[in-house]
């Protein structure tokens, strides 16, 4: 469960629909999710943000800082089933499974003309939390 914090004027609201459209527009595959599957959320960004979505990122622009998350797929593949060394196939003599490694990097860059406005530990502690919380979302391996 989660709360939003903010007032509705103190937030870029982005809705379930905009951020399917867009994954949409990118050809990402996570576009071709039922809505019905999804649940019906809002993202609640600092004021005057964007959000843009590509087939490989994820950028979010404040007027403080930039959040970009690029993923970065690796070589090696492997066709094993998660925990054992079995590479079970399908009848049609197809590997059941298939694990790659993907890292999410992820970039903050904060403006120089507003390094030293009084809002910006706001944007420090924001991004600071973001990145928490993608790092607690995401399993992390020395993969």
């Amino acid at each position: 469960m989660t709360e939003i914090g903010s007032q509705p004027d103190e937030c870029t609201k982005i809705t379930r629909d905009f951020a399917v459209n867009m994954l949409r527009t990118a050809g990402n595959a996570f576009a071709s999710v039922s809505q019905q599957e999804l649940p019906d959320w809002n993202v609640c960004l600092p004021p005057k943000a964007t959000l843009h979505i590509s087939g490989d990122s994820v950028v979010l622009t404040t007027p403080f800082c930039e959040m970009k998350f690029t993923l970065q797929s690796g070589t090696g593949v492997h066709y094993r089933k998660l925990g054992t060394q079995e590479e079970p196939e399908l009848p049609s003599g197809d590997a059941e499974f298939e694990g790659r490694v993907v890292n999410i990097l992820a970039i903050v860059i904060y403006s120089r003309l507003r390094s030293q406005h009084v809002e910006i530990p706001k944007y420090q502690t924001w991004a600071k939390q973001t990145l928490k919380g993608l790092e607690n979302w995401f399993e992390v391996t020395d993969q």
